[in-house]
């Protein structure tokens, strides 16, 4: 029967951080009973994948050595975990815009690469790095992500969609996470608003703003503020006119006096449209 072992080597300290029997580190040449052989524990360096080897022997109850066997332990380390990501809303005639970079971090090391696993459909738009399109299985730096554009496609709507995956630096793949890019048709805003000024005149704000373009337009609120985050409601003026369409008046000039005696004022003006039903 095996009455003891012997340790003969042990790991390399930069690839364990402990081995030890009841948090005593295990030296080479060391004997150990049976019982202490079932205590054993290893703790690997911090960082560090591969395999960890020790070499021990066996003495049986009539004082006979056995052969040198290798002990090996394969440390593959904690894999990165990838994020899904939602993209700020982009305009289908934006053409090519940067992206927010994907998503990774790894708890015990770095994030190496990434790969992309699916690309939206051309329907949808197109994934760009440095202005070439992106195609499945590419294999990115942490670098080169954030060179990434999405190009949508010219009258598409709705969420564009890839999928990516990272790898660490021992090589330890990540879960599949999901990248959404928000499409929207382009915003076309009531009213274009050319100038927007003011000056004090006998004790009194006058605010003086021009538009070239109004559509359903009624009226405008006019704001004041003295620390440029909270308003209050000053005044209200009539728009110019109700239009169904835009392009068909000239340059609209309003203004609005008010009474002022602080320093420092931000005003704001917000356009109301009017509430059109189509019976």
């Amino acid at each position: 029967m095996v009455l003891l072992f012997l340790i003969q080597s042990v790991p390399c300290l930069y690839r364990a951080r402990r081995f030890v029997i009841e948090w005593v580190p295990v030296t080479a040449g060391q004997v150990l009973t049976p019982i202490q052989i079932s205590q054993l524990q290893f703790d690997p360096a911090s960082g560090y994948t591969g395999e960890v080897v020790f070499n021990y022997f066996a003495t049986d109850n009539n004082n006979q050595a056995s052969n040198v066997a290798a002990y090996s332990l394969n440390v593959t380390g904690i894999p990165p975990v990838s994020e899904d990501v939602v993209a700020p809303q982009m305009e289908n005639t934006s053409g090519p815009v940067a992206i927010p970079l994907l998503s990774s971090s790894d708890a015990d090391g770095s994030i190496a690469t990434y790969v992309i696993n699916s690309i939206p459909p051309a329907t949808q738009g197109v994934l760009l790095l440095n202005g070439l399109p992106v195609t499945v299985g590419q294999v990115l730096s942490p670098a080169e992500i954030a060179q990434l554009q999405f190009d949508p496609a010219i009258g598409f709507s709705g969420n564009a969609l890839f999928n990516y995956a990272a790898f660490d630096n021992g090589g330890n793949l990540s879960n599949t996470a999901t990248y959404v890019i928000p499409v929207i048709p382009p915003i076309v805003l009531p009213v274009k608003l050319i100038t927007f000024t003011g000056k004090l005149t006998g004790g009194k704000t006058v605010l003086f703003w021009e538009t070239s373009q109004e559509l359903n337009s009624d009226y405008f609120d006019v704001e004041r503020s003295t620390d440029g985050v909270n308003y209050q409601k000053k005044g209200t003026v009539k728009a110019a006119e109700i239009l169904p369409f835009p392009g068909s008046m000239g340059l609209q000039i309003f203004n609005l006096k008010t009474a002022s005696i602080i320093t420092g004022l931000r005003w704001l003006i917000k356009m109301a449209a009017l509430n059109i039903q189509t019976l």
